[in-house]
Parts: C-alpha cells; structure tokens; sequence
C-alpha cells in the first residue's frame, strides 16, 4: 500500500477517478450516526484507492472503516 499525496488526491477528485473526501466522510459517518472523525487516510493498493476513517463512535469505541474511494462501497467496517 502505498500513502496518497493531498495533491495527489485532489488531481483524482479532479479527474473523477475517486469521489470528493468530503462525501467518503458522509459515508463514514452515516454508518456511525453521532460519530466524530479522528484520522483520515488514502492509499493505493494495488491499483485501487482505499479511503479509510477512523472514528469513535457515541458508545466510545474506536472504529475503522476502510471505504473504496471510488464508489464509496465500505469495504470494511470493525471496532478497533
């Protein structure tokens, strides 16, 4: 896996290659209603983008939730 750039990032946004950040954190986040972002993070892998969020949710658990940054489907969703 390989860290995306912020302007790295923007050029795929800009190119519609992934969705705006700001919509995989709606995504994120509807899943936890009430759950506040800690970290975000892009990675390459493989020749996929993974947007994952970390949050804590109102019960005051850790989560990650690893989204594919192009269709916003969760990849994977566990208690940390």
């Amino acid at each position: 896996m390989a860290d995306v750039s912020l302007r790295e990032s923007e050029l795929l946004v800009a190119n519609q290659v992934i969705l705006p950040l700001t919509k995989l954190n709606e995504a994120a986040v509807t899943r936890h209603p009430g759950a506040k972002m800690l970290d975000t993070d892009l990675q390459e892998q493989s020749g996929r983008y993974i947007y994952t969020v970390t949050l804590v949710d109102t019960a005051g658990s850790e989560r990650t939730i690893d989204l594919d940054a192009a269709t916003g489907n969760v990849v994977k969703d566990e208690r940390s």
